[in-house]
């Protein structure tokens, strides 16, 4: 099926876990975003309802996993970056975790 012109790129399928993590947390933040709350307010409420941040998702040592890094705006304006997402999972499929 193709693509009508002005449509929005599709995010590539998730195949491992997280892969899947972080398509969940694209999910989140974009539905906050549409909802109208600012990038500041949103990683705060990431934070504070205890999101992983998704550099502790990309990060490749299970050790770096257990220490919860904090979420930022730079963070928030990645997940609402298809092209970045779509980097990102593909990267994390291609390693198979």
């Amino acid at each position: 099926m193709q693509k009508k012109k002005g449509s929005l790129p599709d995010i590539l399928p998730a195949k491992t876990p997280r892969a899947q993590e972080l398509y969940d947390l694209h999910q989140a933040v974009a539905y906050r975003a549409l909802s109208g709350l600012p990038h500041q307010l949103i990683a705060i409420e990431m934070q504070n309802d205890r999101y992983q941040s998704p550099a502790n998702i990309i990060a490749s040592r299970r050790g770096s996993r257990k220490m919860p890094l904090p979420w930022d705006v730079s963070q928030v304006d990645d997940l609402l970056n298809i092209q970045w997402v779509n980097r990102e999972i593909e990267a994390l499929n291609k390693k198979g975790i």
